[in-house]
């Protein structure tokens, strides 16, 4: 069926980034054009939607569906919440395209619960396929100490090298060295991206086929050097060390007491110790700005995608990011804060329930895979506001559904 084939079109595209920013008023912060306010239609966005309508027209999908009373309320209950975000928002245009992408994971989660039996064969050649190609263009990368240019630029490469300010680079030997990024908006996501493909070519690959991959996922930890991925991977391999049925306890009471430990965080900002570490400095000034926006909306939020936004309309906001003024065009580096400050409470509480349901999967190995996302989404924010590593938990939230 065509469906099929388009999806593995789109997952072995998944890593690329070509795409077409728009920039209307709401996206321009002073004049300056800030790329996490800007609606960008993806090639993957377009694949899926071929996919969606494919998937709709081949498998008679609509004339399928049947909608009890209670679930017409509890839709309606969803739009009123949507409505209401959208409305609070002071950016409300940004704040629904930020809800079309929400609806456009949901739906690829569905697809993938719903197709499980047969995804499940589909999928590994195409990841391990976009995994290789990742990992071949990072040794370019790393090689030239720059990006390459080229043909590479129509998956999605940025043009910059080593000397580029404000690009990531590490030190050894006394000198800076390119952290690569590929096709990837930074070494981080690029990172956490792949441990996460691992994990999901382990569950449904052959042994060869995971030793390939896993030997590509560890030589990109090398040249990322992402510390929060490095973190996540060696947790992974402690709880792989561990029996299968204690590992499955373990993983779940961690991603439980990962989501309740970054709702405390706002009010537990200035008692994290910096070591005189910048990143660290301004990750924790994104806190105590965030702690500031979540009071003004505690139970609806502010809007989703509009904590830049909000940020930027604080008083001492030019204090808090003095040494780094770009930083204050970033949403907060954590994933928990920032649904909470952006959908609040209530919409948070939600979130915790269906994280509860998530839990009940049996397979280890897809639990293994949130407690990667909770752990690099401590210290980041990617999984929410960047498309690859978006579109890839919502892969990882349809498997578990299943």
């Amino acid at each position: 069926m065509i469906y099929k084939r388009l999806f593995q079109f789109f997952l072995l595209l998944l890593p690329t980034q070509l795409s077409l920013h728009l920039w209307p008023t709401q996206a321009l912060i002073f004049g300056i054009r800030v790329d996490y306010l800007s609606p960008t239609l993806y090639l993957t966005d377009i694949l899926l939607f071929l996919l969606f309508c494919f998937w709709l027209k081949e498998e008679k999908i609509l004339s399928q569906l049947k909608l009890s009373l209670g679930n017409v309320f509890l839709l309606l209950l969803i739009l009123t919440f949507i409505v209401i975000n959208c409305l609070l928002s002071p950016i409300p245009i940004i704040s629904f395209y930020k809800w079309i992408k929400v609806l456009e994971g949901f739906v690829l989660a569905v697809f993938v619960k719903q197709n499980y039996s047969t995804i499940k064969t589909l999928l590994v050649w195409p990841l391990l396929g976009g995994l290789v190609f990742t990992l071949l263009l990072s040794i370019l990368q790393f090689s030239f100490q720059s990006t390459v240019g080229g043909v590479f630029s129509w998956f999605g490469e940025r043009n910059f090298s080593r000397s580029t300010p404000g690009i990531a680079v590490f030190y050894f030997l006394d000198k800076p060295w390119l952290r690569v990024y590929a096709t990837f908006p930074h070494p981080n996501v690029l990172a956490g991206y792949a441990i996460v493909v691992g994990l999901l070519l382990q569950r449904f690959a052959s042994r060869t086929q995971s030793f390939i991959a896993w030997a590509v996922v560890l030589t990109l930890l090398l040249l990322t050097m992402s510390h929060g991925a490095i973190v996540a991977c060696f947790s992974v391999l402690i709880l792989g060390i561990l029996p299968k049925a204690k590992s499955i306890v373990v993983a779940r009471f961690l991603c439980v007491l990962i989501v309740l430990l970054s709702l405390l965080l706002p009010l537990l900002a200035t008692s994290i110790p910096t070591f005189d570490n910048q990143g660290t400095r301004l990750r924790q000034n994104l806190l105590l700005s965030s702690g500031d926006l979540f009071s003004q909306s505690p139970i609806l939020g502010i809007g989703l995608g509009s904590f830049i936004v909000k940020q930027n309309q604080i008083s001492d906001s030019n204090i808090l990011f003095s040494e780094a003024p770009t930083f204050r065009f970033q949403p907060v580096h954590n994933v928990i804060v920032l649904l909470l400050v952006e959908i609040g409470l209530l919409g948070v509480l939600i979130m915790f329930f269906g994280l509860l349901r998530l839990l009940k999967t049996k397979e280890y190995l897809f639990v293994f895979a949130l407690v990667v996302v909770l752990i690099t989404g401590l210290v980041d924010h990617y999984w929410l506001t960047l498309q690859q590593p978006y579109l890839l938990a919502s892969i990882i939230i349809g498997l578990m559904l299943e």
